[in-house]
């Protein structure tokens, strides 16, 4: 054998115990405190324009969860889960190619806290609880509480200081900072402070919405099954008539709580139970569609 030969494979011999040694050193297992998954979306094979359960097994269990919120680059997701029969925000993060085991927040895990919901420029995290005030002459009761981002978590939770008279049911907010709440109202924010709700039109009416950030729909639950809904605002700033995105023959109770992706792809919401997905399309489709 000559020595170039020689060189050759001795080459090859150190390239393959380098990439042996890449392989064996990856974490391809599932920790206790991890999932294993190097892409988005807890690593799920996405839907279509059929509602899929998402993440079963991970997210969706035999608990009852509900409720989420994607934060703004799709790295962590805030869902509620009863535990206890007391509902607690829930958080799995994308670190280093692994989605952590769902876990409770910093922020819940002791009153009743649920409808996380986060800004547009994730700066933000609002979710409704009932916890003690912090003044005296406060009255407990369902509000809309915010927790601002600090690094990689959040700082303390206070209440906003939003002038509507008993429960909001969830918040959503735009790019600019507007809310949209139970109503369905529009918040907007002037001079550090929020100002008295504006009803969207008479025949918006629900709960548990979600604003497109650039405020080009708006999702919503409606009518006794709490059917998905939306309404589109046209060029002239009207809103235009509202239309069922879920079938209403669904013979069981669809609970809501829409909300589009960071990237406008996918549309998730809950129903019997537990978090479904599908493709956002359906948002700009002509008929509603069923969910089983």
């Amino acid at each position: 054998m000559s020595s170039k030969s020689k060189i050759i494979i001795s080459c090859l011999f150190l390239y393959f115990l380098m990439q042996a040694g890449h392989i064996f050193s990856q974490d391809n297992t599932l920790g206790s405190d991890s999932l294993y998954n190097d892409s988005s979306y807890l690593g799920q094979k996405t839907p279509g324009m059929k509602p899929e359960i998402f993440a079963p097994g991970i997210i969706s269990t035999d608990a009852n969860e509900h409720s989420c919120a994607f934060y703004p680059d799709g790295r962590e997701f805030y869902f509620t889960r009863i535990i206890n029969r007391i509902p607690t925000i829930m958080v799995t993060k994308l670190i280093e190619g692994k989605w952590t085991t769902p876990a409770i927040t910093s922020f819940s895990g002791t009153y009743n806290d649920r409808l996380p919901s986060i800004s547009p420029d994730g700066q933000k995290l609002f979710f409704e609880s009932i916890r003690p005030f912090p003044t005296p002459e406060s009255k407990e009761g369902h509000k809309i509480w915010m927790v601002e981002r600090s690094g990689s978590d959040w700082g303390k939770p206070q209440p906003l200081d939003l002038k509507f008279e008993g429960r909001i049911a969830g918040i959503s907010m735009s790019n600019d900072g507007t809310l949209y709440g139970k109503g369905i109202a529009k918040i907007s924010y002037v001079d550090g402070h929020y100002q008295n709700p504006v009803m969207l039109n008479s025949k918006i009416i629900g709960d548990y919405p979600f604003i497109a950030p650039d405020e080009s729909y708006i999702l919503y639950c409606s009518g006794s099954q709490r059917n998905i809904t939306v309404s589109f605002q046209n060029e002239n700033g009207n809103w235009e008539p509202p239309r069922l995105l879920t079938s209403e023959e669904d013979s069981y109770w669809i609970q809501g709580f829409p909300m589009v992706s960071p990237d406008g792809l996918y549309l998730f919401f809950t129903a019997d139970h537990d978090i479904y997905w599908m493709d956002a399309k359906v948002i700009f489709d002509l008929e509603p569609v069923k969910i089983k």
